[in-house]
């Protein structure tokens, strides 16, 4: 479907609806932009006339939603719970924890799954966890090695409740790893959780910088990311010298910086930008152009290589970056048969095959999104209609 309905840019930016020629298709934009519950709650406040069938459909995808978040945060609290029983500390990020914290209520922030990053002191026993969570994991045995061996930085576990959970060694996710992985630690805060207990995640500051490069990785794609930046800098008071300090630190003002402009510019906030060097920004601006941002499923479908030039612009990493791809060229025999169990023979057999397997997928996976985006539209107008 494309671009967001330009009252949506409005909720986004935390300003009101305003007139709205035809509410099918705002709703239509919502499905595609991860909106639903959001608006759904600024139809109710602004008192927006919207068809039966539309309002019904909205108040149902927020109930739902809310189920889902529920079953989320239980399995959240019972894995840390787990590590913690073991004396293994772990912090959350993303998700469920965002909507709690910069999110006006319940329902309003679809969730897929839970993050979580084990201290910096615990990440030699992220095998140990993983073989806790789900002991028969295919690479319960042997993550850890590939973890030490800067192969991987985490592994997605599948609970016997169906929920997924993605278990990190860091919350940045680059591919090459952060130098000051105690800073992120060190400025986690707690939180309470439904039921009364309290669980680490990320401070505002590190929470805002892993958004920003988050949305950039997924290529600008959909507007609920743009809203969960702008939330966190309303919602914080935020030590922005603290920000220039890790990013600088890091080698990622450039992107950190670009893609706060991004979300700046397209909602209209108030919000200084630091200044990057001009030919860095052009360059940068040439990977992840203006056109190819806020298409929804049909972004998400296009570029999707541009994440692996993130570490190239990295000032001062370029040795690591190089390193890191060339793992990801030629990856670990055991990373090779975890993806692909189903192959035999000789390694760069298994390898081109591993290749071919993945180039498959991604085109199939585009394929449905871009067929996503078209479902979306159609069911959300379809409804209007018959309101």
């Amino acid at each position: 479907m494309g671009r967001p309905h330009r009252a949506l840019l409005e909720l986004a930016s935390g300003r009101p609806l305003g007139d709205v020629a035809d509410p099918a298709e705002l709703v239509a934009s919502a499905a595609e932009h991860r909106m639903l519950g959001l608006l759904h709650e600024a139809a109710q406040a602004q008192g927006l006339s919207l068809a039966p069938d539309l309002s019904s459909g909205l108040a149902q995808h927020r109930l739902a939603v809310r189920v889902s978040n529920q079953m989320l945060w239980r399995e959240l609290v019972r894995v840390d719970a787990v590590a913690a029983a073991h004396g293994i500390d772990l912090a959350a990020f993303k998700g469920v924890t965002t909507e709690a914290r910069w999110y006006a209520g319940e329902g309003l922030r679809p969730c897929a799954d839970v993050d979580v990053f084990v201290a910096p002191s615990h990440i030699s026993r992220i095998g140990e966890l993983v073989a806790l969570l789900q002991p028969d994991h295919p690479v319960a045995g042997t993550i850890q090695a590939m973890i030490d061996g800067g192969a991987v930085q985490g592994v997605d576990l599948h609970l016997p409740s169906g929920v997924a959970v993605d278990l990190h060694q860091e919350p940045i996710k680059l591919g090459i790893p952060v130098r000051r992985l105690d800073l992120i630690w060190d400025t986690t805060c707690t939180i309470a959780v439904p039921g009364g207990t309290e669980i680490r995640v990320l401070g505002p500051e590190m929470a805002l910088v892993q958004a920003l490069l988050h949305l950039q990785k997924d290529r600008f794609s959909f507007l609920l990311s743009f809203f969960d930046v702008a939330s966190m800098i309303r919602g914080s008071e935020m030590d922005w010298d603290l920000v220039d300090l890790f990013v600088r630190g890091e080698g990622l003002a450039l992107h950190t910086y670009e893609s706060l402009r991004v979300v700046v510019s397209w909602l209209d906030l108030d919000v200084p930008v630091p200044a990057t060097g001009v030919v860095a920004r052009r360059l940068w601006s040439m990977a992840w152009p203006e056109s190819s941002r806020l298409q929804g499923h049909v972004g998400m479908s296009r570029m999707v290589r541009t994440r692996y030039w993130i570490p190239f612009a990295m000032k001062g990493r370029r040795g690591e970056a190089f390193r890191w791809w060339w793992k990801l060229i030629f990856p670990p025999k055991r990373l090779v048969a975890y993806m692909h169990p189903d192959t035999r023979g000789p390694y760069l057999w298994r390898l081109a095959s591993f290749r071919t397997r993945l180039a498959w997928e991604r085109h199939l996976r585009n394929r449905e999104q871009r067929r996503r985006g078209e479902t979306f539209r159609s069911r959300w107008w379809r409804r209007g209609e018959k309101g």
